[in-house]
């Protein structure tokens, strides 16, 4: 079995490791997995790590089917949406490796594509993101470490995998005890990554703060109570797997992170995954439970609701098919006629019980789409990105909300939702608010099955939901 093909689906800090090793050779043809608006930017700007940018192929899961290797490296939150990917992508020989925090995505995978097919692995890279991309040093990041989950453990694929990474930069090693190691991982991101994110501080905390080591040791206790009632011993892998790469005492963890950049966290894959392990079997674990509570607060803090300042703006909540929701403000101040527009239309449950029309990947999500027909929905109110300089001022960045419309009117129904900044819609559009909460529900819908639909009046070509994504309620709470 020789690898001469490699598909990569998530082109983040980990996926950004492996183009860079695996670009060292020519002789295997690499490409990146996406669709949309996403695919688009990948090709045309490509994958920066370390200041150089990289151009692996952009493929669809269709044109990676049957790829010889499968390299997942998604957040957790991204997974389930992305399984029909992987699953188009699976072939008969196809092996699948995933990269993944935590202990349980490969189990995940295996019920989709069938285990046969995953290879078990990890990997311990410790790497920022700075404006001009990824940035890790390849020398004391620590490795990829891969293997059978029974023997026969010198397996041909993994006799393969090994081959594949030689002379790329990759620090790699296959190993009997695989399991063992990703509990080990596991243990480090648990007492390492979550602490240190309530706090807000670097990891020189853990060195000078005797409070914050007892925290660290505490999670540690009830991690390893676990692990040990599931039959995983650690001590099995040796003393090299109890630490991580090496890293300044000023670094930030990827939960931290996460929270600086506003963005939700893996919480519910690293402490939330414990506590229910624990309640199974019937362990305490109070660290966890406190830790899990403490990240979720917080994550609801970045989203904006605790601001008391009695300054609040208009909250308008979106019900998702059924039971989730999406939260996002209004700034009327700045978008005083549409922001009136969509309250009034949420009064009157007008936009109730309609499915989502429009999802571009990377790029809009967007509820109501070229309706035409409903004279209630059929609303175009003054380009207040026109006549208010402060409303032209506004960055598209990831959340914002906007009304669609062209350079002479705007609807004043069809709101839609950024799901990237995006230069080409600055100052072309009405802005009238900004997501705060509801982001784990916006990451499932990006990673939804899309397929091509056509606009019949115009022509225009989007993507829409293969399955029904239905919105079930839109109100305005505050």
């Amino acid at each position: 079995m020789k690898i001469k093909s490699v598909a990569v689906l998530g082109a983040g800090a980990v996926g950004s490791y492996v183009i860079w090793g695996l670009s060292q050779k020519p002789e295997v043809r690499l490409g990146v997995i996406a669709e949309g608006e996403r695919a688009d930017r990948l090709r045309e700007n490509g994958c920066a790590n370390n200041g150089r940018i990289y151009h692996p192929e952009v493929w669809s899961p269709e044109e990676a089917h049957n790829v010889d290797l499968l390299v997942v490296a998604l957040k957790y939150g991204s997974l389930e949406g992305t399984l029909k990917s992987i699953q188009k992508t699976t072939g008969e020989h196809t092996v699948v490796m995933s990269l993944m925090n935590g202990v349980d995505s490969e189990e995940i995978i295996g019920r989709t594509v069938g285990t046969e097919h995953v290879v078990p692995a990890l990997i311990k890279v410790a790497s920022h993101k700075e404006d001009d991309g990824y940035h890790f040093d390849p020398l004391t990041t620590l490795e990829i470490i891969f293997g059978e989950p029974s023997a026969p453990f010198d397996s041909e694929r993994v006799r393969a995998v090994e081959a594949l990474f030689t002379d790329t930069g990759i620090h790699f090693r296959s190993t009997e005890y695989i399991q063992e190691e990703i509990w080990c991982k596991f243990r480090l991101n648990v007492c390492n990554n979550l602490p240190q994110a309530i706090l807000g501080t670097s990891v020189g905390c853990y060195r000078d703060s005797v409070h914050m080591k007892a925290i660290s040791d505490g999670l540690k206790r009830e991690l390893e109570m676990v692990a040990k009632a599931k039959g995983i011993d650690m001590s099995k892998t040796g003393s090299s797997s109890g630490r991580g790469s090496v890293v300044p005492p000023t670094a930030r963890y990827s939960t931290l992170q996460d929270m600086d950049a506003g963005r939700h966290t893996e919480i519910d894959m690293f402490s939330g995954a414990l506590v229910r392990m624990g309640k199974e079997l019937g362990i305490p674990m109070p660290y966890n439970e406190y830790t899990y509570h403490m990240i979720k607060a917080l994550e609801e803090k970045n989203d904006g609701k605790f601001n008391y300042t009695g300054n609040q703006k208009p909250i308008i909540e979106i019900t998702v098919n059924e039971n989730a929701v999406i939260h996002f403000e209004l700034w009327p101040e700045i978008a005083p006629i549409a922001c009136g527009s969509v309250m009034q239309l949420a009064e009157k449950k007008i936009f109730d019980g309609r499915a989502i029309e429009r999802l571009e990947p990377g790029f809009v999500l967007q509820p109501l789409f070229f309706d035409g027909v409903d004279p209630q929905i059929d609303i175009m109110v003054e380009p207040e990105f026109k006549t208010n300089p402060e409303n032209a001022k506004i960055v598209f960045e990831r959340g914002i909300v906007a009304m669609a419309g062209d350079p002479e009117n705007s609807s004043g129904s069809q709101y839609y939702i950024t799901l990237a900044a995006s230069e080409r819609l600055n100052g072309n559009f009405t802005v009238i608010g900004k997501v705060i909460d509801g982001w784990d529900e916006i990451e499932r819908l990006e990673h939804v099955e899309v397929e091509e639909a056509i606009e019949p009046q115009s022509g225009f070509v989007y993507h829409r939901p293969v399955k029904t994504e239905m919105i079930t309620k839109v109100r305005r709470i505050k």
